[in-house]
Protein backbone atom coordinates (compact mmCIF):
# COMPACT_ATOMS: atom_id res chain seq x y z
CA UNK A 1 0.00 0.00 0.00
CA UNK A 2 1.31 3.39 -0.69
CA UNK A 3 2.78 4.94 2.36
CA UNK A 4 1.58 8.45 3.11
CA UNK A 5 2.86 11.41 5.15
CA UNK A 6 0.32 12.83 7.53
CA UNK A 7 0.72 16.05 9.40
CA UNK A 8 -0.58 16.00 13.01
CA UNK A 9 -0.69 19.17 14.06
CA UNK A 10 -4.57 19.51 14.33
CA UNK A 11 -4.97 15.97 14.20
CA UNK A 12 -7.07 14.40 17.14
CA UNK A 13 -8.17 10.91 17.85
CA UNK A 14 -11.25 10.25 19.43
CA UNK A 15 -10.13 8.20 22.79
CA UNK A 16 -12.83 5.32 24.46
CA UNK A 17 -13.56 5.90 28.21
CA UNK A 18 -14.05 2.36 29.17
CA UNK A 19 -10.78 0.30 30.53
CA UNK A 20 -8.43 -0.93 28.18
CA UNK A 21 -5.45 -3.29 28.82
CA UNK A 22 -2.28 -1.32 29.50
CA UNK A 23 -0.05 -1.54 26.63
CA UNK A 24 -2.83 -2.53 23.79
CA UNK A 25 -2.16 1.04 22.64
CA UNK A 26 0.25 3.97 22.14
CA UNK A 27 -0.91 7.31 23.75
CA UNK A 28 1.19 10.30 22.19
CA UNK A 29 0.19 13.33 24.65
CA UNK A 30 0.36 17.00 22.95
CA UNK A 31 0.82 20.49 24.71
CA UNK A 32 -2.45 21.39 23.23
CA UNK A 33 -4.27 19.32 25.56
CA UNK A 34 -4.84 16.86 22.92
CA UNK A 35 -3.72 12.93 22.14
CA UNK A 36 -3.26 10.93 19.34
CA UNK A 37 -4.23 7.07 19.75
CA UNK A 38 -1.81 3.90 18.05
CA UNK A 39 -2.75 0.55 18.06
CA UNK A 40 0.47 -0.90 19.47
CA UNK A 41 0.83 -3.65 17.28
CA UNK A 42 0.24 -1.54 14.60
CA UNK A 43 3.34 0.64 15.18
CA UNK A 44 6.11 -0.35 13.18
CA UNK A 45 8.84 2.24 14.54
CA UNK A 46 9.14 5.87 16.51
CA UNK A 47 12.32 7.64 15.33
CA UNK A 48 13.43 11.19 15.71
CA UNK A 49 14.64 13.92 12.86
CA UNK A 50 16.09 16.95 12.20
CA UNK A 51 13.80 17.91 9.43
CA UNK A 52 10.46 19.14 9.91
CA UNK A 53 7.25 18.18 8.29
CA UNK A 54 8.02 21.16 5.42
CA UNK A 55 11.43 19.22 5.08
CA UNK A 56 13.74 22.03 6.09
CA UNK A 57 16.90 21.16 7.68
CA UNK A 58 17.66 22.04 11.53
CA UNK A 59 20.57 22.24 14.09
CA UNK A 60 18.23 19.79 16.83
CA UNK A 61 15.76 17.04 16.13
CA UNK A 62 12.21 18.99 15.59
CA UNK A 63 10.19 16.09 14.70
CA UNK A 64 9.04 12.45 15.80
CA UNK A 65 7.99 10.07 13.35
CA UNK A 66 5.33 7.49 14.23
CA UNK A 67 5.71 4.48 11.00
CA UNK A 68 2.58 2.24 10.60
CA UNK A 69 2.25 -0.87 8.29
CA UNK A 70 0.85 1.52 5.75
CA UNK A 71 1.67 5.09 6.86
CA UNK A 72 4.09 7.50 7.97
CA UNK A 73 3.17 10.22 10.24
CA UNK A 74 4.96 13.51 11.60
CA UNK A 75 4.68 15.37 14.67
CA UNK A 76 6.18 18.32 16.14
CA UNK A 77 8.41 17.37 18.85
CA UNK A 78 7.89 20.71 20.53
CA UNK A 79 4.13 19.94 20.40
CA UNK A 80 4.32 16.28 22.66
CA UNK A 81 4.00 16.82 25.50
CA UNK A 82 4.74 12.61 26.70
CA UNK A 83 3.96 9.71 25.68
CA UNK A 84 2.09 6.42 27.65
CA UNK A 85 1.00 2.79 27.30
CA UNK A 86 -1.68 3.51 29.58
CA UNK A 87 -4.98 4.49 28.23
CA UNK A 88 -6.24 7.56 29.74
CA UNK A 89 -9.93 8.33 30.95
CA UNK A 90 -11.87 11.28 30.84
CA UNK A 91 -10.98 13.59 33.72
CA UNK A 92 -14.63 13.71 34.70
CA UNK A 93 -13.92 10.01 35.76
CA UNK A 94 -12.51 10.23 39.25
CA UNK A 95 -13.34 6.55 40.39
CA UNK A 96 -9.66 4.58 38.68
CA UNK A 97 -6.36 4.49 40.19
CA UNK A 98 -3.96 5.07 37.88
CA UNK A 99 -1.57 7.67 36.04
CA UNK A 100 -1.82 8.54 32.50
CA UNK A 101 1.18 10.95 32.11
CA UNK A 102 3.82 11.75 34.80
CA UNK A 103 7.21 13.67 34.58
CA UNK A 104 9.83 15.32 36.53
CA UNK A 105 10.76 19.44 36.22
CA UNK A 106 14.14 20.48 37.49
CA UNK A 107 13.92 24.03 38.83
CA UNK A 108 15.88 24.86 35.46
CA UNK A 109 12.42 23.59 33.81
CA UNK A 110 14.68 20.55 32.10
CA UNK A 111 11.77 18.27 31.87
CA UNK A 112 11.65 14.07 32.60
CA UNK A 113 8.99 12.69 30.65
CA UNK A 114 8.09 8.61 32.11
CA UNK A 115 8.68 6.34 29.18
CA UNK A 116 6.56 3.48 30.90
CA UNK A 117 3.96 3.50 33.15
CA UNK A 118 2.91 -0.19 33.56
CA UNK A 119 2.04 -1.80 36.29
CA UNK A 120 2.53 0.07 39.45
CA UNK A 121 5.69 1.30 38.68
CA UNK A 122 6.75 5.00 36.69
CA UNK A 123 9.67 4.39 34.66
CA UNK A 124 11.72 8.29 34.55
CA UNK A 125 14.99 8.19 32.37
CA UNK A 126 17.25 11.34 34.00
CA UNK A 127 20.65 12.32 33.53
CA UNK A 128 23.19 10.48 35.01
CA UNK A 129 25.04 13.62 36.65
CA UNK A 130 21.26 15.50 37.05
CA UNK A 131 20.74 17.15 40.83
CA UNK A 132 17.47 15.07 41.98
CA UNK A 133 17.25 16.40 45.00
CA UNK A 134 14.21 19.07 44.32
CA UNK A 135 12.55 17.83 41.06
CA UNK A 136 8.69 18.87 40.33
CA UNK A 137 6.34 16.03 39.73
CA UNK A 138 3.61 16.83 36.92
CA UNK A 139 1.33 14.19 36.21
CA UNK A 140 -2.61 13.12 35.27
CA UNK A 141 -4.81 10.91 36.95
CA UNK A 142 -8.08 9.25 36.72
CA UNK A 143 -8.15 9.34 40.45
CA UNK A 144 -10.02 11.75 42.82
CA UNK A 145 -6.22 12.74 44.72
CA UNK A 146 -2.61 11.77 44.86
CA UNK A 147 -0.75 11.34 47.96
CA UNK A 148 2.61 11.43 48.70
CA UNK A 149 2.48 9.87 52.60
CA UNK A 150 0.05 11.11 54.09
CA UNK A 151 -0.12 14.29 52.12
CA UNK A 152 -2.07 15.24 49.33
CA UNK A 153 -0.27 16.67 46.53
CA UNK A 154 -1.50 18.73 43.40
CA UNK A 155 0.32 18.42 39.91
CA UNK A 156 3.62 20.91 39.60
CA UNK A 157 3.34 22.14 43.48
CA UNK A 158 5.31 19.90 45.38
CA UNK A 159 9.33 19.65 44.76
CA UNK A 160 10.47 16.19 46.27
CA UNK A 161 13.92 14.51 46.86
CA UNK A 162 14.26 11.37 43.95
CA UNK A 163 17.99 11.41 44.83
CA UNK A 164 17.99 7.70 46.85
CA UNK A 165 17.36 5.16 44.32
CA UNK A 166 16.96 2.54 47.21
CA UNK A 167 14.24 4.31 48.60
CA UNK A 168 12.36 5.33 45.68
CA UNK A 169 9.27 8.04 45.93
CA UNK A 170 5.82 6.35 46.25
CA UNK A 171 2.64 8.16 44.76
CA UNK A 172 -1.03 6.43 45.58
CA UNK A 173 -3.81 7.29 43.62
CA UNK A 174 -6.94 7.13 45.71
CA UNK A 175 -10.55 7.18 43.63
CA UNK A 176 -13.50 8.70 44.63
CA UNK A 177 -14.56 5.40 46.07
CA UNK A 178 -11.45 5.35 48.34
CA UNK A 179 -9.38 2.33 46.83
CA UNK A 180 -6.39 2.87 46.61
CA UNK A 181 -2.92 2.26 44.03
CA UNK A 182 0.58 2.51 45.15
CA UNK A 183 3.14 3.46 42.55
CA UNK A 184 7.06 3.51 42.66
CA UNK A 185 8.39 6.17 40.46
CA UNK A 186 11.67 4.46 39.27
CA UNK A 187 14.33 6.78 38.04
CA UNK A 188 17.52 5.61 35.73
CA UNK A 189 20.48 7.55 35.12
CA UNK A 190 21.93 4.84 32.63
CA UNK A 191 20.24 3.79 29.38
CA UNK A 192 17.20 0.95 29.60
CA UNK A 193 16.63 -2.11 27.52
CA UNK A 194 12.98 -2.77 27.75
CA UNK A 195 11.49 -6.11 26.62
CA UNK A 196 8.06 -7.37 26.76
CA UNK A 197 7.30 -10.59 25.90
CA UNK A 198 4.12 -12.66 23.63
CA UNK A 199 2.02 -13.01 26.94
CA UNK A 200 4.66 -11.81 29.00
CA UNK A 201 5.69 -15.73 28.87
CA UNK A 202 9.27 -15.97 31.27
CA UNK A 203 12.21 -16.62 29.77
CA UNK A 204 13.09 -20.29 30.26
CA UNK A 205 15.40 -22.08 28.54
CA UNK A 206 19.13 -21.34 26.94
CA UNK A 207 18.39 -23.56 23.67
CA UNK A 208 15.15 -22.39 22.08
CA UNK A 209 14.62 -18.62 21.32
CA UNK A 210 11.18 -17.12 22.69
CA UNK A 211 10.02 -14.89 19.67
CA UNK A 212 8.51 -12.06 18.70
CA UNK A 213 9.37 -10.40 21.69
CA UNK A 214 8.88 -6.86 21.78
CA UNK A 215 12.51 -4.46 22.58
CA UNK A 216 12.81 -1.11 22.84
CA UNK A 217 15.66 1.41 23.77
CA UNK A 218 15.74 4.26 26.40
CA UNK A 219 19.11 5.38 25.34
CA UNK A 220 21.22 8.10 27.30
CA UNK A 221 19.33 11.64 26.53
CA UNK A 222 15.59 9.93 27.25
CA UNK A 223 15.17 9.17 23.66
CA UNK A 224 12.67 6.35 23.22
CA UNK A 225 14.43 4.03 20.11
CA UNK A 226 11.71 0.72 18.94
CA UNK A 227 14.44 -1.71 18.18
CA UNK A 228 11.65 -3.99 16.74
CA UNK A 229 10.88 -7.69 17.15
CA UNK A 230 13.50 -9.82 18.92
CA UNK A 231 14.33 -13.38 20.03
CA UNK A 232 15.58 -14.05 23.36
CA UNK A 233 16.88 -17.05 25.08
CA UNK A 234 19.09 -17.94 28.10
CA UNK A 235 22.67 -17.78 28.29
CA UNK A 236 25.55 -18.81 30.66
CA UNK A 237 26.72 -21.96 31.60
CA UNK A 238 26.75 -21.87 36.17
CA UNK A 239 25.25 -18.24 35.69
CA UNK A 240 21.97 -19.25 34.10
CA UNK A 241 21.07 -21.39 37.67
CA UNK A 242 21.24 -18.08 39.36
CA UNK A 243 18.54 -16.08 40.05
CA UNK A 244 19.42 -13.00 37.78
CA UNK A 245 19.85 -14.65 34.59
CA UNK A 246 21.67 -13.70 31.67
CA UNK A 247 20.14 -13.12 28.24
CA UNK A 248 20.70 -14.15 24.43
CA UNK A 249 19.29 -11.55 21.78
CA UNK A 250 18.55 -11.77 18.14
CA UNK A 251 16.96 -8.53 16.80
CA UNK A 252 14.95 -9.27 13.34
CA UNK A 253 16.53 -6.42 12.00
CA UNK A 254 19.73 -4.87 12.80
CA UNK A 255 20.54 -1.75 14.99
CA UNK A 256 23.16 0.41 16.14
CA UNK A 257 22.99 0.48 19.81
CA UNK A 258 24.72 3.23 22.08
CA UNK A 259 27.44 3.83 19.71
CA UNK A 260 28.33 0.12 19.14
CA UNK A 261 28.25 -0.90 15.72
CA UNK A 262 24.42 -2.64 13.69
CA UNK A 263 23.78 -6.02 14.01
CA UNK A 264 21.33 -8.43 15.13
CA UNK A 265 23.07 -10.18 17.98
CA UNK A 266 23.73 -8.93 21.23
CA UNK A 267 24.32 -10.22 24.62
CA UNK A 268 22.87 -8.91 28.28
CA UNK A 269 25.48 -10.03 31.10
CA UNK A 270 23.67 -10.43 34.36
CA UNK A 271 27.19 -9.80 36.40
CA UNK A 272 25.23 -10.37 39.93
CA UNK A 273 26.59 -12.84 41.85
CA UNK A 274 30.04 -13.36 40.76
CA UNK A 275 31.03 -9.83 40.40
CA UNK A 276 31.02 -7.29 43.13
CA UNK A 277 32.33 -4.79 41.07
CA UNK A 278 30.26 -5.35 38.29
CA UNK A 279 33.37 -4.08 36.03
CA UNK A 280 35.60 -7.23 35.97
CA UNK A 281 33.97 -7.89 32.24
CA UNK A 282 34.06 -4.17 31.21
CA UNK A 283 38.05 -3.63 32.23
CA UNK A 284 39.04 -7.47 31.05
CA UNK A 285 37.08 -6.13 27.71
CA UNK A 286 38.88 -2.65 27.61
CA UNK A 287 42.51 -4.26 28.23
CA UNK A 288 41.73 -6.17 25.19
CA UNK A 289 41.18 -3.63 23.19
CA UNK A 290 44.50 -1.47 24.08
CA UNK A 291 45.95 -4.43 22.35
CA UNK A 292 46.60 -5.37 18.78
CA UNK A 293 44.08 -7.46 18.52
CA UNK A 294 41.57 -6.59 15.45
CA UNK A 295 38.22 -6.50 17.12
CA UNK A 296 37.20 -7.01 20.42
CA UNK A 297 33.60 -6.66 21.58
CA UNK A 298 32.13 -3.55 22.72
CA UNK A 299 29.88 -3.10 25.19
CA UNK A 300 27.86 -0.60 28.11
CA UNK A 301 25.89 -0.36 30.85
CA UNK A 302 22.31 -0.42 30.91
CA UNK A 303 19.07 -1.49 33.06
CA UNK A 304 16.78 -4.21 31.94
CA UNK A 305 13.17 -4.04 32.22
CA UNK A 306 11.42 -7.74 30.84
CA UNK A 307 7.51 -7.83 31.06
CA UNK A 308 6.99 -4.69 33.17
CA UNK A 309 9.35 -6.29 35.34
CA UNK A 310 12.70 -3.88 36.16
CA UNK A 311 15.94 -6.89 36.64
CA UNK A 312 18.46 -4.28 37.47
CA UNK A 313 22.09 -3.27 36.03
CA UNK A 314 22.98 -5.37 32.95
CA UNK A 315 26.03 -5.32 30.65
CA UNK A 316 24.66 -5.32 27.11
CA UNK A 317 27.71 -6.44 25.09
CA UNK A 318 28.25 -7.27 21.51
CA UNK A 319 28.28 -10.68 20.80
CA UNK A 320 31.35 -12.64 19.22
CA UNK A 321 29.98 -13.64 15.64
CA UNK A 322 31.62 -14.31 12.22
CA UNK A 323 30.21 -11.26 10.73
CA UNK A 324 30.53 -7.67 9.26
CA UNK A 325 32.53 -5.42 11.62
CA UNK A 326 33.17 -7.98 14.11
CA UNK A 327 35.31 -11.52 13.30
CA UNK A 328 35.90 -10.65 9.87
CA UNK A 329 36.32 -14.34 8.00
CA UNK A 330 34.83 -15.49 4.53
CA UNK A 331 31.62 -17.12 4.72
CA UNK A 332 31.87 -20.71 4.14
CA UNK A 333 28.95 -21.89 1.81
CA UNK A 334 27.28 -25.68 2.84
CA UNK A 335 28.91 -26.58 -0.71
CA UNK A 336 32.48 -25.54 0.24
CA UNK A 337 33.45 -29.31 0.67
CA UNK A 338 36.95 -29.51 -1.44
CA UNK A 339 39.68 -27.35 -2.68
CA UNK A 340 40.41 -23.76 -1.04
CA UNK A 341 37.03 -22.90 -0.20
CA UNK A 342 36.83 -25.85 2.44
CA UNK A 343 40.00 -24.13 4.50
CA UNK A 344 37.49 -21.20 6.10
CA UNK A 345 36.09 -18.92 7.30
CA UNK A 346 35.67 -20.98 10.88
CA UNK A 347 34.79 -19.54 14.08
CA UNK A 348 34.53 -22.13 17.56
CA UNK A 349 34.71 -21.55 20.92
CA UNK A 350 36.27 -24.45 23.65
CA UNK A 351 33.29 -25.85 26.09
CA UNK A 352 33.36 -27.87 28.87
CA UNK A 353 32.27 -32.02 28.65
CA UNK A 354 33.76 -35.09 26.85
CA UNK A 355 32.54 -37.33 24.59
CA UNK A 356 28.61 -37.44 26.12
CA UNK A 357 28.50 -33.78 25.35
CA UNK A 358 29.45 -33.50 21.77
CA UNK A 359 26.54 -32.40 19.43
CA UNK A 360 26.57 -32.27 15.50
CA UNK A 361 28.52 -29.04 15.85
CA UNK A 362 31.12 -29.87 18.04
CA UNK A 363 33.79 -31.98 17.91
CA UNK A 364 36.95 -33.18 20.51
CA UNK A 365 40.68 -33.00 19.55
CA UNK A 366 43.46 -35.54 20.34
CA UNK A 367 44.61 -33.10 23.23
CA UNK A 368 43.51 -35.48 26.14
CA UNK A 369 45.37 -37.99 25.14
CA UNK A 370 48.39 -35.89 24.30
CA UNK A 371 48.55 -34.35 27.49
CA UNK A 372 47.22 -36.83 29.87
CA UNK A 373 46.08 -33.85 31.73
CA UNK A 374 42.77 -35.71 32.08
CA UNK A 375 40.68 -32.92 30.17
CA UNK A 376 39.23 -33.08 26.77
CA UNK A 377 39.19 -29.89 24.38
CA UNK A 378 36.21 -29.85 23.04
CA UNK A 379 35.52 -27.24 20.32
CA UNK A 380 31.47 -25.57 19.24
CA UNK A 381 31.51 -24.75 15.85
CA UNK A 382 29.74 -21.00 15.88
CA UNK A 383 30.22 -20.72 12.44
CA UNK A 384 29.30 -21.56 10.02
CA UNK A 385 26.36 -23.07 11.41
CA UNK A 386 23.16 -25.05 11.06
CA UNK A 387 23.13 -28.28 9.02
CA UNK A 388 27.40 -28.17 8.87
CA UNK A 389 28.93 -30.81 5.96
CA UNK A 390 31.02 -33.81 7.32
CA UNK A 391 33.73 -32.65 5.29
CA UNK A 392 33.93 -29.28 6.83
CA UNK A 393 33.05 -30.71 10.72
CA UNK A 394 36.42 -33.35 9.55
CA UNK A 395 38.63 -30.37 7.82
CA UNK A 396 38.62 -27.95 10.79
CA UNK A 397 39.32 -30.89 13.54
CA UNK A 398 41.86 -32.56 11.40
CA UNK A 399 43.60 -29.15 10.86
CA UNK A 400 43.39 -28.31 14.42
CA UNK A 401 44.94 -31.41 15.98
CA UNK A 402 47.95 -31.17 13.64
CA UNK A 403 48.27 -27.72 14.84
CA UNK A 404 47.92 -29.41 18.39
CA UNK A 405 50.39 -32.17 17.51
CA UNK A 406 53.33 -29.60 16.33
CA UNK A 407 52.71 -27.53 19.88
CA UNK A 408 52.39 -30.15 22.45
CA UNK A 409 55.09 -32.39 20.74
CA UNK A 410 58.56 -31.03 22.35
CA UNK A 411 60.40 -32.31 19.19
CA UNK A 412 58.26 -30.66 16.95
CA UNK A 413 57.56 -27.36 19.12
CA UNK A 414 61.36 -27.02 18.63
CA UNK A 415 61.39 -26.31 14.96
CA UNK A 416 58.94 -23.74 15.04
CA UNK A 417 56.42 -25.00 12.58
CA UNK A 418 53.49 -24.85 14.19
CA UNK A 419 53.64 -20.64 14.31
CA UNK A 420 53.30 -21.45 10.13
CA UNK A 421 49.57 -22.62 11.12
CA UNK A 422 49.22 -20.64 14.85
CA UNK A 423 49.03 -17.18 14.88
CA UNK A 424 51.73 -16.10 18.17
CA UNK A 425 50.05 -12.80 17.69
CA UNK A 426 46.93 -13.21 19.09
CA UNK A 427 47.76 -15.75 20.92
CA UNK A 428 50.07 -14.08 23.39
CA UNK A 429 47.14 -10.80 23.35
CA UNK A 430 45.10 -13.24 25.01
CA UNK A 431 47.40 -14.99 27.36
CA UNK A 432 48.49 -11.51 28.18
CA UNK A 433 45.32 -10.49 29.08
CA UNK A 434 43.95 -13.65 31.04
CA UNK A 435 46.98 -13.64 33.09
CA UNK A 436 46.75 -9.60 33.96
CA UNK A 437 43.43 -10.26 35.33
CA UNK A 438 44.18 -13.41 37.17
CA UNK A 439 41.43 -15.02 35.28
CA UNK A 440 40.85 -18.52 37.39
CA UNK A 441 38.72 -20.04 34.01
CA UNK A 442 41.95 -19.91 31.95
CA UNK A 443 43.12 -23.04 33.88
CA UNK A 444 40.45 -25.02 31.86
CA UNK A 445 39.80 -25.46 28.47
CA UNK A 446 36.91 -23.61 28.17
CA UNK A 447 35.69 -20.39 27.17
CA UNK A 448 38.70 -19.61 24.65
CA UNK A 449 37.41 -18.23 20.99
CA UNK A 450 39.42 -19.46 18.07
CA UNK A 451 38.95 -18.86 14.17
CA UNK A 452 40.41 -19.08 11.11
CA UNK A 453 40.52 -17.52 7.91
CA UNK A 454 40.67 -18.94 4.50
CA UNK A 455 43.85 -20.43 3.65
CA UNK A 456 45.02 -18.64 6.87
CA UNK A 457 46.33 -19.84 10.62
CA UNK A 458 44.29 -20.35 14.00
CA UNK A 459 43.74 -17.07 15.68
CA UNK A 460 42.91 -17.29 19.01
CA UNK A 461 40.08 -14.66 20.49
CA UNK A 462 38.85 -12.18 21.40
CA UNK A 463 39.03 -13.00 24.98
CA UNK A 464 35.59 -13.68 27.07
CA UNK A 465 33.84 -14.32 30.78
CA UNK A 466 35.75 -12.22 33.40
CA UNK A 467 33.12 -12.37 35.88
CA UNK A 468 34.32 -14.64 38.01
CA UNK A 469 37.11 -15.84 40.21
CA UNK A 470 39.42 -12.96 38.63
CA UNK A 471 41.01 -9.28 39.63
CA UNK A 472 42.64 -10.88 42.85
CA UNK A 473 39.96 -13.16 43.70
CA UNK A 474 42.08 -16.10 44.90
CA UNK A 475 45.36 -13.52 45.21
CA UNK A 476 47.62 -12.35 43.05
CA UNK A 477 51.12 -13.11 41.70
CA UNK A 478 50.57 -16.47 40.18
CA UNK A 479 49.99 -17.90 36.43
CA UNK A 480 46.36 -18.66 35.85
CA UNK A 481 47.19 -20.56 32.55
CA UNK A 482 48.31 -23.94 33.87
CA UNK A 483 49.61 -27.01 32.38
CA UNK A 484 45.83 -27.76 32.23
CA UNK A 485 45.18 -24.54 30.41
CA UNK A 486 44.58 -24.85 26.28
CA UNK A 487 48.10 -24.80 24.88
CA UNK A 488 50.03 -21.95 27.13
CA UNK A 489 52.18 -24.04 29.19
CA UNK A 490 53.70 -25.32 26.02
CA UNK A 491 53.99 -22.13 24.11
CA UNK A 492 55.96 -21.03 26.61
CA UNK A 493 58.41 -23.42 26.21
CA UNK A 494 59.07 -21.57 22.59
CA UNK A 495 61.75 -18.98 22.61
CA UNK A 496 60.16 -16.89 19.87
CA UNK A 497 56.79 -16.82 22.01
CA UNK A 498 58.26 -15.77 25.31
CA UNK A 499 60.50 -13.13 23.21
CA UNK A 500 57.79 -11.85 21.62
CA UNK A 501 55.48 -12.07 24.86
CA UNK A 502 58.15 -10.09 26.39
CA UNK A 503 58.05 -7.62 23.96
CA UNK A 504 54.06 -7.52 23.68
CA UNK A 505 54.02 -6.74 27.22
CA UNK A 506 56.51 -3.85 28.03
CA UNK A 507 54.02 -2.00 25.22
CA UNK A 508 50.86 -3.29 26.85
CA UNK A 509 52.08 -2.65 30.55
CA UNK A 510 53.08 1.01 29.60
CA UNK A 511 49.23 1.40 28.37
CA UNK A 512 47.17 -0.29 30.84
CA UNK A 513 49.37 1.26 33.35
CA UNK A 514 48.42 4.79 32.41
CA UNK A 515 44.86 4.30 31.36
CA UNK A 516 43.15 1.48 32.96
CA UNK A 517 42.68 3.31 36.05
CA UNK A 518 40.69 6.25 34.56
CA UNK A 519 38.62 4.10 33.07
CA UNK A 520 37.22 1.84 36.59
CA UNK A 521 36.84 5.25 38.10
CA UNK A 522 34.94 6.49 35.09
CA UNK A 523 32.98 3.16 34.72
CA UNK A 524 32.11 3.46 38.96
CA UNK A 525 31.10 6.76 38.75
CA UNK A 526 28.44 5.97 35.60
CA UNK A 527 27.15 2.75 37.50
CA UNK A 528 27.21 4.09 40.86
CA UNK A 529 23.24 4.61 41.65
CA UNK A 530 22.47 1.38 39.47
CA UNK A 531 24.76 -0.85 40.91
CA UNK A 532 23.43 -0.02 44.61
CA UNK A 533 20.13 -0.68 43.54
CA UNK A 534 21.09 -3.56 42.02
CA UNK A 535 22.84 -4.91 45.12
CA UNK A 536 19.92 -4.09 46.79
CA UNK A 537 17.29 -6.38 44.37
CA UNK A 538 19.77 -9.38 44.66
CA UNK A 539 21.26 -9.40 47.52
CA UNK A 540 22.14 -13.07 47.25
CA UNK A 541 25.46 -12.03 45.85
CA UNK A 542 27.28 -11.79 48.79
CA UNK A 543 27.06 -15.01 49.17
CA UNK A 544 28.99 -15.85 46.16
CA UNK A 545 31.41 -13.20 45.49
CA UNK A 546 33.38 -13.35 48.96
CA UNK A 547 32.84 -9.41 48.73
CA UNK A 548 30.51 -9.18 51.94
CA UNK A 549 33.23 -7.11 54.37
CA UNK A 550 33.64 -4.34 51.43
CA UNK A 551 31.90 -1.19 50.21
CA UNK A 552 31.00 -1.35 46.35
CA UNK A 553 33.75 1.82 45.75
CA UNK A 554 36.18 -0.39 48.10
CA UNK A 555 35.74 -3.60 45.69
CA UNK A 556 36.57 -1.36 43.15
CA UNK A 557 39.64 -0.52 44.43
CA UNK A 558 40.88 -3.56 45.30
CA UNK A 559 39.83 -4.85 41.87
CA UNK A 560 42.75 -2.38 40.32
CA UNK A 561 44.69 -2.79 42.92
CA UNK A 562 45.17 -6.23 42.33
CA UNK A 563 46.29 -5.28 38.39
CA UNK A 564 48.78 -3.41 39.51
CA UNK A 565 50.37 -5.59 41.42
CA UNK A 566 50.01 -8.38 39.17
CA UNK A 567 51.32 -6.35 36.23
CA UNK A 568 54.54 -5.53 38.56
CA UNK A 569 55.05 -9.41 39.39
CA UNK A 570 54.48 -10.45 35.51
CA UNK A 571 57.30 -7.77 34.65
CA UNK A 572 59.64 -9.70 36.90
CA UNK A 573 58.74 -12.88 35.87
CA UNK A 574 58.64 -12.44 31.67
CA UNK A 575 62.66 -10.34 32.55
CA UNK A 576 63.44 -13.71 34.00
CA UNK A 577 61.89 -15.70 31.35
CA UNK A 578 60.44 -17.71 34.70
CA UNK A 579 57.01 -19.51 34.79
CA UNK A 580 57.27 -21.83 36.77
CA UNK A 581 55.09 -20.61 39.43
CA UNK A 582 51.88 -21.94 39.10
CA UNK A 583 49.51 -24.47 40.69
CA UNK A 584 50.42 -27.88 39.45
CA UNK A 585 47.09 -29.35 40.77
CA UNK A 586 44.62 -27.22 38.88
Amino acid sequence: MKQLLLSMFLCVVALPTFSQTVGDNVYIYRNDGQQNKFLRKDVREFSYSRKDAADNQHDDIVTQFVRTADSVYSIPLAAIDSISFVTPIDSVITNQTDFTMFRLVSNTGKRFNSFLIDDDAIHIKVPHDEDLSALRPEFRHNGQRVLVGDSEIASGKALLDFSDFLQPQEFVVESSDGSQKRWTVILYDLPVIIINTPDRQPIVTKSVRTEGCEMTLVDEGGEVQDLGMAGVKGRGNSTWLLPKKPYNIKLDKKHEILGMKSSKHWILLANAYYDRTQLRNAVAFELARMTDYPWVQSGTFVELIMNGRHLGLYYLCEKIRAEKGRIEIDKIAPTDTIGEELTGGYLMESAPGGYDEVGENSFLTDFIYRTGNGLYLHWDLKSPDGDVPYQQMNYIREALNRTEQLILDPDSLATGKYRELFDIESAINWWLVQEATLNEEASRTKNVYMYKERNGKFVVGPPWDFDAWTFGMYGTRHFSCTRKSFYMRYLLEDPVFVERAREKFAKYKEIWMENIGEFIVVQREKILRAAARNEMMWPEYHVLNFANEKSFVESTQEMHGALVDQLLWMEEKLAEGDFSDWDENR
